[in-house]
């Protein structure tokens, strides 16, 4: 009898893991980190202060409690304001290496969290699932010296790096979130393996905020391979909107496989804003890439002569490995006719069209779960506007949303004098106040409140129970409710 019930409760265990082995991270997870489980099954961790620093703050949620096995969850809402690293001299930043965790910016009451004054750094990651998050790095907020000159005053406020970076990681997802306000790219997603960043808005890289290389304005760079970006919202960008990494690392990049699709680019400053591509990584690499249904909106800042992308030279030192793969296809370029994608193709590898073009989508048979369809440009154009962003957009992503479908960018920088694109978040009317807003009670700490658990059938004083897998999927009862809250209905087994 107790072999028996040992037996069966081993094929249970078995059937779970391999259910769980394919559940998707959330039920509108796509793309190559699409099954990334997060902190799926593990601990719950609580940030329960908007602090720098100490216990309940995000720093010590993300490198001490909540590094490895556990999904962190916000008992507040509002600014954290991010300092410096006390292992990294002059760096305002947090830097941690998470393994199988998830960072639920959904559980903040109110409109949510916002990261500032320093870089969230994930780079080393391995499975970890990032929804409904804003960061905007900024400028520090210092006292004008007499007689300072703006091009000192402004090198003592700046601060280093973006808004996330993320490399040298694997299975990775990145879900409505917002990056933006930073003096380098606000977005670095690259050098990683089977990575997803999908419905976010990349906005307002600052112009001349005091680089010591001079202005940049750039949105992010992303690559990695395989890898997914679809559905996001690049706005008042001057550069790399997106850049696009390439086969770089012949130890990590070597061969790269990316989806490029669905995304929506408006108000960008420079001809050749999105570019890259390039196949260095030695000989054996390569770079192949489905550039699908992304819908451009030139604005104010544009330059006269556009291109969907420019396909790019070597960097300095290097040299073109061979030609880079594309398949291009229902790209659209508002006001241009873009029935030949290729016409709006800028190309400066020295190689033909004919050696890179493709004529239907690039794929593998290992990559068949992972591949995203694409819909229309102008449907995606559509669906960005009315989704991309945190759930309860602050009032900046409304007011970016309100320029795109407006075609007019509401702020300019003293520098530039091109309108979107700015040099301070003071010019684009400064940080945004957020409400107070009470969490609700959650006597056990789980992660999910007193009243859903006894609404479905669980026990408010039993810490154990969100761990449990109740549905179909493979989602645990706490992911049915962080689900729940990114509006996903998952239906519970009991």
């Amino acid at each position: 009898m107790n072999t028996k019930r040992h037996l069966l409760m081993t094929l249970a265990v078995g059937l779970a893991l391999s259910v769980q082995a394919q559940t998707p991270a959330f039920p509108t997870a796509e793309g190559f980190g699409r099954f990334a489980s997060g902190g799926r099954g593990g601990k719950v961790v609580e940030v329960t202060n908007l602090s720098d620093s100490g216990e309940g703050s995000l720093r010590w949620a993300l490198t001490d409690a909540g590094r490895e096995n556990a999904t962190i969850v916000f008992r507040v809402s509002g600014i954290i304001t991010i300092g410096p690293n006390p292992q990294r001299k002059g760096e305002n930043s947090i830097r941690a290496k998470l393994k199988n965790v998830t960072i639920a910016g959904q559980t903040a009451p109110g409109e949510g969290i916002l990261i500032r004054g320093g870089k969230l750094n994930l780079g080393g990651s391995d499975n970890v699932i990032i929804r409904n998050i804003r960061a905007r790095l900024g400028v520090k907020e210092l006292q004008r010296e007499d007689g300072e000159t703006d091009a000192s005053y402004k090198k003592r406020c700046f601060i280093e790096g973006g808004a996330i970076g993320i490399e040298n990681a694997q299975n990775v997802i990145i879900d409505h979130c917002c990056f933006g306000w930073s003096g380098e790219e606000n977005m670095t997603v690259y050098d990683n393996h089977f990575t997803t960043v999908q419905w976010c808005i990349v906005h307002e890289g600052l112009y001349d905020a005091g680089h010591k290389k001079g202005v940049r304005g750039y949105g992010c760079q992303w690559g990695g391979s395989p890898a997914t970006f679809h559905h996001n919202l690049l706005a008042n960008n001057d550069s790399r909107s997106a850049r696009i990494n390439g086969a770089t690392n012949p130890k990590v990049d070597k061969n790269v496989f990316l989806e490029y699709q669905n995304n929506v680019n408006f108000n960008w400053g420079r001809r050749n804003s999105c570019y890259g591509g390039e196949n260095e990584a030695g000989e054996g690499s390569s770079h192949e890439c489905n550039f699908m249904g992304n819908y451009y909106k030139p604005g104010p800042a544009h330059p006269a002569d556009n291109v969907l992308i420019e396909l790019s030279q070597a960097r300095k030192g290097k040299q073109l490995t061979g030609p880079s793969l594309w398949y291009f296809a229902d790209n659209v370029m508002e006001g241009q006719k873009s029935k030949d994608n290729w016409t709006l193709v800028g190309n400066k590898t020295g190689f033909s069209v004919e050696q890179m073009k493709q004529d239907k989508p690039l794929t593998k048979p290992a990559y068949a779960r992972y591949l995203t369809p694409a819909e229309s440009a102008k449907k995606a154009y559509k669906h960005v506007l009315q989704k991309a962003g945190t759930i309860h957009r602050d009032a900046v992503e409304r007011r970016i949303i309100e320029d795109v479908k407006n075609g007019t960018p509401r702020y300019s920088g003293r520098s530039a004098h091109r309108q979107g694109i700015i040099d301070s978040p003071a010019d684009a009317d400064g940080w945004p106040a957020y409400a107070d807003a009470v969490a609700p009670t959650d006597s056990d700490h789980d992660g999910m409140p007193d009243e859903w658990e006894k609404a479905h059938g669980l026990n408010p004083s039993d810490p154990e129970d969100g761990k449990r897998v109740v549905s179909k999927e493979g989602y645990t009862a706490l992911e049915v409710y962080l689900n729940g809250l990114m509006g996903e209905k998952v239906e519970m087994i009991r």
